[in-house]
C-alpha cells in the first residue's frame, strides 16, 4: 500500500468490484481512457481484475481515499518493460473525483 495526504493505493477488495464495475460500464470515461466502450456484467469485470493482477507485466492499484478506504477509482502500469524501464500509465477516477 502507498499513502499519500488524502489517498491511497492499495489492492483491490472485494467489496470494490461494485465501484470497477460502473467504471467500466462509463462509456465517456472508457473512452476518454481510449478503451473500448462495452457492456460489462459484474462478472466480466471480476475477471479482467482477476487478469490484471495476474499479468507480471501489471501493477493494479484501487485509489481510495485515505480517512474512509473508500474506493474513488484505479490506477495501473500496464506493459512494463522491465529491461528498459518503461510502462504505460492509466489513472481512472469516478467523475466526482476528477
Amino acid at each position: 500500500m502507498l499513502t499519500g495526504n488524502a489517498i491511497l493505493l492499495r489492492q483491490p477488495l472485494k467489496s470494490d468490484i461494485n465501484l470497477l464495475t460502473a467504471l467500466r460500464n462509463n462509456v465517456g470515461l472508457q473512452e476518454m481512457l481510449m478503451a473500448l466502450p462495452r457492456p460489462n456484467s459484474r462478472q466480466r469485470v471480476t475477471e479482467w481484475l482477476k487478469n490484471r493482477l495476474n499479468d507480471p507485466q501489471v501493477l493494479f492499484f484501487v485509489i481510495a481515499q485515505k480517512r474512509d478506504n473508500i474506493p474513488i477509482g484505479y490506477a495501473q502500469i500496464t506493459n512494463i518493460d522491465f529491461v528498459h524501464g518503461w510502462g504505460e500509465v492509466g489513472i481512472c477516477l469516478k467523475e466526482k473525483s476528477q
